[in-house]
């Protein structure tokens, strides 16, 4: 997997939760769409992930 793509596993670990809680994450409306459907999950741009989660992270320090 190239270091700029994350699975849910990948994103759990980034994100520093469970797998669980990455995927209940990834279903929310604000959370970057993936970039596709792989035969083994979905996968997303890192990039997009991470100002996602600088986002919210802004957003719960107010």
């Amino acid at each position: 997997m190239a270091p700029d793509l994350l699975r849910l596993c990948d994103v759990a670990k980034f994100l520093r939760v469970t797998e669980a809680q990455a995927r209940e994450l990834t279903q929310r409306e604000d959370f970057p769409p993936p970039l596709r459907l792989m035969f083994s999950g979905q996968i997303w741009r890192r990039a997009d992930v991470d100002r996602w989660a600088r986002r919210i992270r802004a957003l719960h320090r107010r």
